[in-house]
């Protein structure tokens, strides 16, 4: 899970992830046109969509009659890494929660990696929390304490944490903390 206000090195840390580990096959999930402009667009119609190398970057769109969603489409997606941007913008219900909570169960048998970026605690579904590894936090406004009881044992950690990044970004915006849950 990434977090943080706008401007702070969310997708800048995103691009230094997928170089660092090599990523032979990314796929980011935005609703965002205007960032990662320079990643190719798919829109997960057909299987070639699907059978890709380097990082591409998809729309998600809800299901409509002739077609299951971009979410549910995700179940097809195999060995890469997937980055859900700005989740908030798409995954607004119990049907999407559902959805994530399958992807989240099959990651391995999937092989993926993935990753949810949001400007807060309260931008993320309750869902994702269960099965967040890790967190790397930059400066945030919301409160963690609306997600006290999803972060259980962490939830101290993580205030702390958000209280010393918080105070180190007024000097530094792009300052960040990487946490690791288990």
């Amino acid at each position: 899970m990434v977090l943080g206000t706008n401007g702070t090195g969310k997708s800048t840390i995103m691009r230094t992830i997928l170089q660092k580990c090599n990523a032979k096959k990314a796929l980011i999930v935005t609703n965002h046109i205007e960032e990662w402009r320079d990643i190719q667009e798919v829109d997960l119609s057909q299987r070639e969509d699907f059978i890709f190398e380097g990082i591409r970057k998809t729309r998600c769109y809800q299901p409509t009659k002739g077609d299951i969603g971009t979410l549910a489409k995700l179940r097809y997606f195999r060995k890469g890494i997937i980055i859900f941007d700005d989740a908030r913008l798409y995954m607004k219900d119990a049907k999407t929660d559902n959805l994530i909570e399958d992807l989240m169960i099959s990651y391995r048998q999937q092989e993926l990696d993935i990753f949810v970026v949001a400007h807060g605690f309260t931008k993320v579904r309750p869902v994702f929390y269960s099965y967040v590894s890790n967190i790397i936090l930059f400066r945030t406004l919301d409160s963690v304490q609306y997600r006290k009881m999803e972060l259980g044992e962490n939830y101290q950690r993580i205030v702390d944490a958000q209280a010393e990044v918080n105070r180190k970004a007024i000097k530094d915006p792009h300052f960040y903390k990487w946490i690791k849950l288990w």
